[in-house]
């Protein structure tokens, strides 16, 4: 057993260092204003995301020529790529979901290079990619309404010459089809052997992955056919099966390589189907295999709640059904969980295989958790659910290899004794063993109120002034060893007093919640971003390693999406409702530049703020004697 093991351990390390080793890209390489600078790139050695400041033309389809002959192009704005322009507020207003628009960006290398790549990821939902004037790649048929587009899911890689040290990428995107339009993965580029081998070893990799599963699955179902009394391997093959469906849609998408005029909506429907399709195998799965310590109804709820999504995913289309995907997720995980609880009574109680089965679902789980993260947050460099599948698969193959094994070797008759005296010990492990759980989720239950109480604020449920005090210190002094800027922001919500003396204390309590709901969601966009309430009415957000022009930037969209949730106020001095002030500094940590002197700089500009009217973000540069800045009103 302890071989096994081992051998289960390697395989876990084998698959952590694969998922980990990617090409990454440093902060330096971020375009500003439509413009990419490599100057210092090693392109010999790494990868680089073409991320940054695209230039953004919304609802123009745009080429090479029409730059050069149509100096009347008006440009929209700079967007942030790789994102959807549902995320892009202009005139105030986000743009809709379906429409299309252009992308320019301009790199400009340190020397000339005979052959680049670029590895393409899969766009929503279709595009066409140039560099300079020369049409390398596309994907489906980009158009402007439904009618006249084709959405098409596939990954690429294109090999060009930039023919100097200067090129230019003109993308058009177009999406009528999927849930939101744009990119949400980055553009790789390297020279051709990076980019290649990254693409050559990931196709390989996932391949040998759809092989462990597919084998997995026919040799199970197989068994299912001759031991039909152990229904356990038939669910087992087919959620194998299911998972290699899954896998074989995302990904590089390898099926869209094998088929790839296969109808877009039915390889969308197959994704989301063979993922859905899962939980309630995997339930009935352990509820044959473990029937005393799994649940029949949480088996029901499986079924059902998977019906249910299949059904809508099968009646609608796909700008419905992707819509709540996230929400699969809560079901998904409440599974994960519901499985680790599973076998964890199984090892408790010592059956069989168990010990396999419990790594095989904690390193799911770990694997699910890490990705539901990625999702989340928008963290696109890191894919860790094909390699949870596989340390799934291999235990839990090992856990029916030895459960087979031993069932072939015990005897068929027991004595009437020896079988009270199990029956009698079973009985008592699960009075402890419920004992024990009773205890640990009363434990989980105080240390997590406590936890809640000590760092969380109990109106606004954000962050509170402790938990703020000790992550300011650790940021800053981080800005500090790496001699970058540190942006603080004071917000306080205008006239609040008087809106309590109006309204009363239940309504301003509903007031300071929404504010903080509004403020936390805003600051959730953008990485490291930390918003906290500082007392009050006064909330705090910290931006380290964000310049000045950034944090106004962010500052701004709070005021506005504030302003926009129109909460009346009819004793405001300065609007008809609620508003916020905003005070910011920007400074570059040193020995003379504390934190203190940070904060009391975003101080003095939010009590500036108050004096001109309200409503409004003032902000201070490093030094306190330079002169403070109104940035106008959008």
């Amino acid at each position: 057993m302890k071989r096994n093991l081992v051998v289960i351990y390697i395989l876990i390390m084998i698959s952590l260092l694969q998922a980990c080793s990617h090409p990454s890209n440093s902060e330096a390489n971020l375009a500003e204003n439509g413009t990419l600078d490599l100057t210092e790139w090693q392109h010999e050695d790494t990868a680089v995301e073409l991320n940054g400041q695209w230039e953004f033309y919304w609802n123009q389809l745009l080429e090479p020529e029409d730059f050069n002959s149509n100096s009347s192009i008006e440009m929209t704005d700079y967007m942030y790529m790789p994102s959807n322009w549902y995320n892009y507020d202009f005139q105030e207003e986000p743009l809709p979901k379906d429409g299309y628009a252009t992308y320019r960006l301009n790199v400009n290398l340190k020397e000339h290079h005979d052959i680049l790549s670029l590895h393409l990821p899969n766009m929503f939902s279709n595009y066409k990619l140039w560099i300079n004037r020369t049409l390398v790649a596309q994907s489906g048929i980009v158009g402007t309404s439904k009618q006249n587009t084709v959405p098409k899911k596939e990954t690429k890689v294109v090999h060009f010459s930039p023919n100097g040290k200067n090129f230019t990428i003109t993308l058009q995107i177009s999406n009528y089809h999927d849930y939101a339009g744009g990119m949400w993965e980055p553009i790789v580029m390297g020279n051709q052997q990076i980019i290649q081998k990254n693409y050559l070893h990931s196709v390989i990799l996932q391949s040998v992955l759809l092989g462990i599963l597919l084998l997995s699955g026919l040799y199970h179902i197989g068994l299912s056919y001759f031991r039909k009394s152990e229904s356990y391997f038939f669910y087992f093959g087919a959620s194998c099966l299911a998972m290699a469906t899954h896998y074989f849609l995302s990904g590089n998408i390898l099926f869209t390589k094998i088929f790839p005029n296969i109808n877009w909506e039915l390889v969308m429907k197959m994704e989301y189907i063979s993922l859905y399709i899962n939980l309630p195998l995997l339930s009935m799965f352990l509820y044959r295999l473990f029937p005393q310590e799994s649940s029949k109804l949480f088996t029901k709820f499986a079924i059902a709640i998977s019906s249910l999504y299949t059904i809508l995913t099968l009646v609608t289309n796909a700008k419905v059904y992707t819509h709540f995907l996230t929400l699969f997720h809560i079901p998904l995980f409440i599974g994960v969980i519901y499985a680790l609880i599973v076998v964890v009574r199984v090892v408790l109680h010592r059956r069989e295989g168990g010990i396999y089965a419990l790594i095989g679902i904690f390193g799911l789980m770990t694997m699910i958790v890490v990705d539901m993260t990625r999702f989340l947050f928008n963290y696109n460099d890191l894919y860790l659910y094909p390699f949870g599948v596989f340390i799934f698969v291999i235990c839990l193959s090992f856990s029916l290899s030895k459960r087979l094994s031993t069932s072939l070797d015990l005897s068929q008759e027991l004595s009437i004794d020896l079988k009270y005296l199990n029956e009698q010990l079973e009985e008592k492990v699960e009075e402890r063993t419920e004992q024990i759980l009773q205890s640990n989720r009363k434990l989980e239950k105080l240390n997590s109120r406590l936890k809640n109480m000590a760092l969380i604020d109990g109106l606004t449920q954000i962050p509170n002034r402790r938990q703020f005090d000790s992550l300011a210190v650790r940021e800053f002094e981080k800005c500090r060893e790496s001699n970058e800027p540190f942006s603080l922001i004071f917000i306080d919500i205008d006239n609040f007093k008087l809106y309590n003396d109006h309204y009363g204390h239940q309504r301003g309590d509903e007031c300071l919640r929404n504010v903080a709901d509004t403020l936390d969601q805003t600051a959730s966009y953008f990485p490291d971003a930390f918003t906290a309430r500082y007392g009050g009415e006064e909330f705090v957000c910290i931006l380290p390693k964000y310049d000045q022009k950034q944090a106004i930037m962010i500052a701004e969209k709070m005021r506005h999406r504030v302003q926009r949730l129109q909460i009346p106020h009819a004793k405001s001095t300065g609007s008809t409702v609620v508003t916020v002030s905003l005070g910011l500094a920007t400074v570059l940590p040193s020995e003379e530049m504390t934190l203190e002197a940070c904060m009391n700089l975003a101080d003095q500009a939010l009590y500036d703020a108050k004096e001109k009217g309200k409503n409004q973000v003032i902000y201070y540069p490093q030094s306190i004697d330079q002169k403070e800045k109104d940035f106008p009103k959008q």
